[in-house]
């Protein structure tokens, strides 16, 4: 989308965005730095799964993030579960469903639908 044909509310929820993906970033930066700085032993979950755990939260908010802005945004929720790294877990499909179902909500301006994603996950 041409930002020069942008009204003027959606110009306005595009910078909202960008303040609030600047805040996850951040957050995400700060964390990163406290875990270079972290003496042996460790004192906060490094493993492989909580890392990605915490990586699936900060894309998952990217992604709400840019719905609210009306951004699609499917490859970062298909980013939740990083079947490449081997960490396809059932917690991780559960978050990237439940994202792609709200920010398509978002998207579109419906309201929240009741349990749909483990709804989806247990037809599976």
């Amino acid at each position: 989308m041409d930002a020069l044909s942008l009204t003027a509310g959606e110009a306005q929820a595009r910078v909202v965005a960008i303040r609030r993906l600047q805040a996850v970033a951040d957050d995400m930066a700060w964390f990163v730095e406290r875990l270079r700085g972290q003496p042996l032993p460790a004192t906060v979950a490094q493993g492989p799964l909580a890392l990605s755990a915490r990586a699936g939260w900060m894309l998952a908010q990217v992604a709400l993030i840019q719905a609210d802005a009306g951004v699609v945004s499917p490859r970062i929720v298909e980013r939740i579960c990083d079947r490449d790294a081997g960490l396809d877990t059932p917690a991780l499909r559960r978050l990237a469903l439940s994202t792609l179902e709200v920010s398509h909500r978002r998207l579109l301006s419906l309201r929240p639908g009741y349990c749909e994603p483990e709804l989806r996950e247990a037809a599976r």
